[in-house]
């Protein structure tokens, strides 16, 4: 076993996991529940992702490309945030206008 991936947390480890099974190649969580016993305050380096010694490589492959295309996505412009930002300063000027007529 060799370790692919260091976890900030469970959720994110089960994430990794997930993205690796989803390529065929069968992660193992180290340390999952040492969390728990550390209560509230913050530990590093207590939950761990391994995989077969013969499926390293390939694990490091599919997280290094799944990396990149977060990085990529983060980095991408929100075009639907500016699509609801037209929304609302159509409906705030309608009812601006239609308020006004009212009057």
């Amino acid at each position: 076993m060799r370790q692919v991936y260091e976890a900030a947390n469970v959720l994110e480890a089960h994430m990794i996991k997930g993205v690796l099974e989803q390529s065929g190649v069968t992660g193992f969580i180290d340390g999952e529940f040492l969390q728990g016993g550390m209560g509230e305050l913050p530990a590093a380096g207590l939950v761990r992702i391994s995989v077969n010694d013969v499926d390293y490589e390939q694990a490091r492959s599919i997280l290094r490309d799944w990396e990149n295309s977060q990085v990529q996505d983060a980095h991408t412009p929100a075009s639907h945030f500016t699509g609801w930002i037209g929304i609302f300063l159509f409906g705030f000027i309608t009812g601006l206008v239609t308020a006004f007529w009212l009057m």
